[in-house]
């Protein structure tokens, strides 16, 4: 279900940094982005399978399971020229987080900044 007209524009205007949206069809992502390019979108991307059994885990989730399909049959996964940053979700979540920082090239305090060859990074160009 998509966001209500106008609502992720407004958001990230007041709270610039992170957005967490799921913008599943490229229009979606189009209008999201437009022609900043301060703006970085990543892809988690995970089989149904994967998804579905995370899913099941869970307890007072707002999303049911049973809606997983409908998301799926949906979702337009990114192309090249949107210059997604895709990370597989079948790693541990730190292990997401840790590739996310080091292709976005954020820093951790304490912590040595990635490279750019670091074999963590997948991106889509």
């Amino acid at each position: 279900m998509p966001l209500p007209p106008g609502s992720t524009r407004n958001w990230s205007k007041a709270n610039p940094g992170w957005c967490p949206v799921r913008p599943l069809k490229r229009s979606y992502r189009r209008r999201l982005v437009r022609d900043r390019t301060d703006v970085r979108l990543v892809y988690l991307q995970g089989s149904f399978e994967l998804i579905s059994e995370r899913m099941q885990r869970r307890r007072d989730h707002f999303m049911p399971v049973s809606l997983l399909k409908t998301q799926f049959d949906i979702l337009e996964a990114p192309a090249a020229d949107e210059n997604v940053l895709v990370v597989s979700i079948a790693q541990p979540a730190e292990r997401v987080a840790e590739t996310i920082i080091a292709a976005l090239g954020l820093t951790v305090p304490g912590q040595t900044p990635a490279r750019d060859d670091d074999e963590r990074v997948h991106r889509i160009r």
